[in-house]
C-alpha cells in the first residue's frame, strides 16, 4: 500500500515538473527595462473609468475645479501613453507577421526547388528534376 502511495506521489510530482512550463502562459511584450508588463486594454478601461469617476466627483462638489483639471490632465496623459504603446505593439506585431510570411514564402520556394531533385553521385550537387548530366568540377576522368 505504501509503495503504491509513494509511486502515485512521485508520478504527480513528475507530471507537475514536466507539464508545468507548458501550462504557463508566456507573454512577450515590448517594454522598457524595469517596466512591468501591463494589460493595455485593462489599463485604458481603468483610466476611462477613473476619468468618469473624477467627473462625477466634480459634479457633486467633492473636489474643486482646479484639482479636477489637474487630475484629468494626468489621466489623459496616461491614456495617451497607453494608446501610443498599443499602436507601437500593433505595428510591431504587423512587422513580425510580415517577416514570418516572408520566411514561410522563402521556405516554400526552396522546398519547391528541391522537391524532385537528386544529388550528383560525384560532387553532391543538387540536380533539378529531369537533369541527368552536368559538368562536375571534380571530373575524375581528367589526367594529370
Amino acid at each position: 500500500m505504501i509503495p503504491l502511495l509513494l509511486a502515485s506521489v512521485l508520478a504527480i510530482i513528475c507530471l507537475v515538473v514536466v507539464a508545468g512550463p507548458l501550462w504557463r502562459r508566456q507573454r512577450t511584450e515590448t517594454r522598457l527595462p524595469g517596466e512591468e508588463p501591463v494589460d493595455i486594454e485593462a489599463a485604458l478601461k481603468a483610466a476611462y473609468q477613473e476619468a468618469r469617476t473624477l467627473k462625477l466627483e466634480l459634479e457633486v462638489g467633492q473636489i474643486p475645479k482646479g484639482r479636477y483639471e489637474e487630475q484629468l490632465g494626468s489621466i489623459r496623459l496616461r491614456a495617451a501613453a497607453l494608446l501610443r504603446r498599443k499602436e507601437g505593439l500593433e505595428e510591431s506585431m504587423k512587422q513580425l507577421g510580415d517577416i514570418l510570411e516572408k520566411e514561410v514564402r522563402t521556405f516554400r520556394e526552396r522546398r519547391r526547388a528541391i522537391k524532385g531533385s537528386v544529388d550528383c553521385p560525384q560532387c553532391g550537387t543538387k540536380l533539378g528534376p529531369g537533369s541527368v548530366e552536368h559538368s562536375c568540377v571534380s571530373d575524375t576522368s581528367a589526367e594529370w
